[in-house]
């Protein structure tokens, strides 16, 4: 079921408005196909114009305005989950930061080539992963760095908001061992912005939505672990006209 759904600006109501259509598809999106805005004029948030996708300068608006009306509006919230929530997990990008290329001690030592695929979180120096498409060598950029992970990690047909997304989980799996280095905010890590405080602001109204979805999600886990309960202890559970 497909729906559209208009929120307000936080910082430009006078100017535009925002809205999520779930039946968008953009290939080429800057940000996310599903988040557009359009024209207000200062009218509320009558549309006097037709809508377009956001580009990298409006995403820190549109993700705190989009946090703001995800409070209210749970379908809305519910389809954010498949825009926020796609972000590797913490074995993914371990994996990825364990490939790393081994450097010959002198000119004159052979290295053997080794391969790993990250369907199947392996790394392999066997000759049969040369031409098996699962696999990839092992090159000297692999460093075990967050641009090495990153550039494992990230699918190339990534949009903006799955970019953005990645990152983030990096940052958040290497915070956690502070024997790690990476600390970079993703809009300096990727470079969107060279200004701290932007980049702050775009890492707060991103988490906002995170948080959200979380909530959301583990809300959900909550309900069905209950729902399980019931039914084992034989419990039923009342229709909702008696419930209410």
């Amino acid at each position: 079921m497909s729906y559209y759904r208009k929120f307000k600006s936080l910082a430009n109501e006078k100017d535009h408005g925002y809205a999520y259509d779930s039946s968008a598809f953009e290939t080429k999106a800057q940000v996310d196909g599903h988040f557009r805005m359009y024209q207000t004029y200062g009218d509320g948030l009558t549309q006097h114009s037709s809508d377009w996708t956001i580009t990298r300068e409006y995403i820190a608006d549109y993700l705190a305005s989009f946090a703001v009306a995800m409070l209210t509006d749970e379908e809305l919230l519910k389809g954010a989950c498949y825009s926020i929530g796609h972000r590797p997990g913490s074995d993914q990008i371990a994996f990825a930061a364990s490939v790393v290329y081994q450097k010959p001690k002198d000119d004159k030592q052979y290295v053997k080539p080794r391969y790993f695929s990250l369907n199947e979180m392996k790394v392999s120096s066997s000759d049969s992963k040369r031409h098996d498409k699962r696999y990839e060598e092992v090159r000297e950029f692999h460093d075990g760095s967050a641009k090495s992970i990153f550039r494992i990690l990230i699918p190339e047909y990534a949009d903006g908001l799955m970019v953005y997304a990645y990152a983030d989980a990096i940052r958040e799996w290497a915070l956690e061992d502070n024997a790690r280095a990476y600390t970079q905010l993703p809009g300096l890590f990727l470079e969107w912005t060279k200004d701290h405080d932007a980049a702050q602001q775009l890492h707060n109204a991103y988490t906002a939505c995170w948080n959200l979805v979380q909530a959301y999600q583990l809300r959900h886990s909550a309900e069905a672990a209950i729902d399980n309960y019931k039914r084992r202890a034989g419990i039923e559970t009342p229709p909702a006209s008696e419930a209410a």
